[in-house]
């Protein structure tokens, strides 16, 4: 397959993968008036949402993970990309994709977990891994992490 060829199936599949893992649909709605006993969130900026059903697991690359599994774990784990409504791709983790003469290299933002602790290249390189086939991520033969914000994709 030709090199060329190669890399457009993984932006493809990343792209993929990022719209997988980013929110969809219409905006909520704008409510004027908050009905009696609406929750507000306090000053840390924390937040409370109620969900019908229960999920198997947490974990989006299980066999077992649903619809809801997603939802919930989208604002849990940021993605390298996303798309616009028009399908225009943005970079979110990312803060550039370089091609290279057997792959990508991806530099990542500065970016925090929530408890403080510095994203690398080394988590990105993990979900990678984890994620693997039937997730779409099986054009990744290898993933490297270079540093600790640069993950080299072939």
């Amino acid at each position: 397959m030709p090199f060329r060829s190669k890399v457009s199936r993984l932006l493809l599949t990343l792209a993929c993968l990022a719209a997988a893992c980013t929110p969809g649909g219409e905006p909520p709605s704008r409510v004027r008036d908050k009905p009696a006993g609406a929750a507000v969130p306090d000053d840390a900026g924390g937040i409370a949402f109620g969900v019908l059903g229960d999920t198997v697991t947490l974990d989006p690359y299980s066999p077992l993970a649903s619809d809801l599994t997603h939802t919930l774990v989208r604002p849990l784990f940021p993605s390298l990309f996303r798309f616009d409504p028009d399908g225009t791709p943005r970079a979110m983790l990312a803060r550039t994709l370089t091609e290279t003469n057997s792959g990508v290299r991806i530099t990542l933002r500065r970016a925090r977990w929530s408890n403080g602790r510095a994203i690398t290249a080394r988590d990105v390189v993990a979900s990678v891994r984890r994620a693997g086939p039937p997730s779409g991520l099986a054009a990744v033969s290898s993933a490297r992490a270079i540093g600790a914000r640069r993950v080299d994709l072939r």
